[in-house]
């Protein structure tokens, strides 16, 4: 490995550690306050920190490439190897992508993450699979709640689904179905619509529509999404990288300046 592909592979891999743990602890201390609550159970907990670690992830790679590519080629221009390479007749395009061994496995690490966890993190299969969890976790509790839906599972004698539908209807059922439509199924509904006048049912099977379907906060974005994100940021990188041997630039304040617009720009897919 030639000396400014170590240079530049060691100081993306440093800003990557930070920001990575960084974003990582922000990520985690949302999910905390469940997993010490003792009415979530782990499968519940599990889906969220899966999406949440995922999208840390992602931002962490975007924030990093650009920055370690830019801090890496300042450094080279600041201690003379950028000139060393450019007289042995490497041009700044090839001293930029000197780099790319780092590129490449930070851009895997976030798409293979996304395309094997986050993928639907904020879709309705995802809240379904957190409901199933929930009643899994009965097996061991007396409370199983589900905080994104806010309801719970009440889980003896037998394990019935408690919550307030639709901002007026309070109800327990035997079984609850979520779809994508905003529609809430459920099977053996006991319920109580608040009044006045206040009215009291019981019916085998009812369907609540107009509910607002809710998500996974902070949730990887699509798998075509995250490859359309470490693409801008991937590319930015290497020509911010090649700006700065070219122009002989060895401020870090200007990299750090110049690689948090790159950034911005690719982390703006998410917004689409």
């Amino acid at each position: 490995m030639r000396p400014w592909s170590l240079a530049l592979t060691r100081t993306t891999s440093r800003v990557f550690a930070v920001v990575a743990a960084l974003s990582l602890s922000l990520a985690l201390s949302r999910v905390l306050p469940w997993v010490l609550d003792p009415r979530v159970g782990w499968p519940v907990v599990w889906p969220f920190a899966r999406a949440l670690v995922t999208g840390a992830l992602e931002v962490s790679v975007c924030l990093a490439l650009p920055a370690g590519l830019a801090l890496g080629a300042a450094r080279l221009v600041d201690t003379g190897e950028a000139d060393v390479a450019l007289l042995s007749g490497r041009g700044p395009r090839d001293v930029a992508l000197a780099g790319w061994p780092i590129v490449a496995a930070l851009a895997a690490l976030a798409i293979s993450s996304s395309l094997a966890w986050g993928v639907g993190a904020r879709d309705v299969a995802a809240l379904d699979e957190l409901v199933r969890g929930a009643r899994r976790a009965c097996q061991d509790r007396a409370l199983s709640e589900v905080p994104p839906l806010g309801v719970a599972w009440v889980c003896r004698p037998a394990p019935r689904v408690s919550g307030v539908f639709g901002g007026s209807i309070a109800a327990d059922a035997a079984e609850i179905a979520l779809s994508p439509r905003g529609e809430v199924r459920l099977v053996d509904l006991r319920a109580s619509l608040r009044g006045p006048p206040e009215l009291e049912l019981r019916v085998r099977g009812a369907v609540v529509r107009g509910v607002a379907p809710a998500r996974l906060p902070s949730g990887a974005v699509g798998g075509a999404r995250v490859i359309a994100e470490v693409a801008l940021a991937t590319l930015g990188a290497f020509a911010l990288s090649a700006l700065f041997v070219r122009r002989r630039w060895s401020h870090p304040a200007l990299a750090v300046a110049l690689s948090a617009c790159v950034s911005a720009l690719a982390l703006s897919v998410k917004l689409l």
